[in-house]
């Protein structure tokens, strides 16, 4: 299966806050139902600190904008399977010039290439080109189920943001089959 999946959207801090929120986070899910009770803050709706370390059969892409004690900054991209505090790869955003929860619309465009078995991750802002700033090898199908569903999740926690996703597109192609 190859995934391209395209999404802009915009995380604001609220007027006079003294801080933002938690983030958002892009989701393959074995089923639809709600994120559990304890998913708020850092857990980013993907997870709580009951199931986290425990085969979930999931993949996000989270867009962090606050800093916890593991995360590497409040600016980064990370590929979570199992552990929001210990991800299958992060990266900074620092570098590209790109901030999360700078209010302005950002696209990130993610690609999995399942002949080769890789993921990328790219963002982008208004002010700055696309950057690749994850690729990373991952058998999508040693993770999730063959029919999942697709979406996105949000948390905050101690201090509140706005999450407004405004657009989406996302088209999949099957392996050709092999002989």
């Amino acid at each position: 299966m190859s995934i391209d999946t395209s999404f802009t959207f915009r995380i604001s801090q609220y007027p006079n806050s003294a801080g933002s929120g938690d983030g958002m986070a892009f989701i393959f899910a074995p089923d639809s139902l709600p994120s559990t009770t304890f998913s708020s803050g850092s857990f980013l709706g993907i997870m709580d600190k009951y199931s986290q370390g425990t085969d979930m059969h999931q993949l996000a892409v989270e867009l962090d904008t606050f800093k916890n004690d593991f995360d590497v900054d409040g600016n980064h991209v990370a590929i979570d399977t199992t552990s929001i505090s210990q991800p299958v790869a992060v990266e900074s955003l620092n570098s590209t010039g790109v901030d999360l929860k700078s209010g302005k619309n950002i696209t990130v465009i993610i690609q999995y290439n399942g002949s080769q078995n890789l993921i990328y991750v790219n963002v982008r802002d208004t002010d700055h080109p696309p950057k690749n700033v994850i690729k990373q090898p991952i058998n999508l199908s040693d993770i999730v189920p063959s029919s999942v569903y697709v979406g996105f999740t949000a948390a905050t926690g101690a201090l509140a943001e706005s999450h407004q996703l405004l657009e989406w597109s996302l088209t999949s192609q099957p392996l050709p089959l092999s002989e």
